[in-house]
């Protein structure tokens, strides 16, 4: 009885794993702009822009980019930033998001009570923030 819900979870929890992937390379790839264009600049060349298509597989088929996304995000490899050119895995950026999602529950709800009788964010529930993500 055990091991049979186990394994009914177990299949739901692979079923929403598979949509949760499908839904943001989805929407990464729903972006209006052209990302190859935009780590070349407005000014580069066509030759550029290719070169980058094919170094990042963005002329690969979607189901190929797909299989490519889904290997990386199981080895935990989130590919390089389109900004900085560093890898995402070792990001300070995913480092203070990570930390500030670890602010304590009784903050937040004393932000929330607070905004019900001022301002929503308080200058000293902000201080709070930036001094977690500074640290």
């Amino acid at each position: 009885m055990i091991a049979r819900l186990i394994i009914r979870r177990m299949f739901f929890l692979i079923l929403v794993l598979f949509g949760l992937s499908l839904i943001t390379f989805a929407l990464s790839h729903m972006v209006p702009a052209d990302p190859a264009r935009m780590i070349a600049g407005p000014r580069a060349s066509k030759s550029a822009v290719e070169k980058i298509r094919e170094d990042y597989g963005l002329n690969d088929p979607l189901p190929v980019q797909y299989i490519d996304y889904v290997k990386g995000v199981i080895q935990l490899d989130f590919g390089t930033s389109f900004s900085s050119r560093r890898p995402v895995s070792g990001s300070s950026s995913l480092i203070a998001s990570v930390d500030l999602s670890d602010t304590p529950r009784r903050t937040c709800s004393q932000r929330i009570d607070r905004s019900r009788s001022s301002s929503w964010v308080t200058l000293s529930s902000w201080r709070f923030i930036t001094a977690r993500a500074s640290s």
